[in-house]
């Protein structure tokens, strides 16, 4: 069984999504563009990132 807690998960989500969006704006500068690969990665990326950070509050 994996833990689990809907209202941490929810938190670590949001600070993924900022660590995404910096993540964006770095690939911006460096390469000047954002192709769809970016967006497939940080898609896939976001939720497995959020739910680390979940795990690691939870201890």
């Amino acid at each position: 069984m994996f833990p689990f807690d809907k209202e941490i998960y929810i938190s670590s989500l949001k600070h993924a999504c900022i660590i995404a969006a910096l993540g964006f704006l770095f690939i911006l500068l460096v390469w000047g563009e954002i192709v769809p690969e970016d967006i497939i990665g940080m898609t896939i990326t976001i939720p497995l990132l959020a739910y680390m950070i979940h795990v690691i509050r939870l201890f």
